[in-house]
């Protein structure tokens, strides 16, 4: 197989997550003892902190069909979303369990 190293991050880059239109990758690191989720053309070109909180970690990015938002967990607890554009978090569950793993319907809900 024809594999391509996209990133040069001396710790963890993991959860990978493809984009709806195949251009960007998704993806967890730590870095500074902090994890962050971050972004990287398919190419390896323009990384970017998408995140860039001191909040918990977030696991397990989902893209939604819109290609510019993204969900998770933090910590497995609640469900939020991530806006690429705005680099904001949106609670959008509060339970008392383990809300994780978040996936996308096709109609972006």
């Amino acid at each position: 197989s024809n594999q391509t190293r996209l990133t040069f991050n001396p710790n963890d880059d993991d959860n990978p997550r493809w984009s709806p239109d195949g251009t960007i990758i998704a993806f967890r690191s730590v870095r500074n003892l902090e994890y962050d989720i971050y972004s990287i053309n398919a190419d390896g070109s323009n990384e970017q902190n998408l995140s860039n909180t001191n909040l918990n970690t977030f696991y397990a990015p989902s893209w939604c069909p819109d290609g510019i938002r993204l969900a998770g967990s933090f910590d497995w607890n609640d469900i939020y979303i991530l806006d690429i554009n705005k680099t904001e978090f949106r609670r959008v569950s509060d339970s008392p369990g383990r809300d994780q793993n978040p996936e996308w319907s096709p109609n972006k809900q």
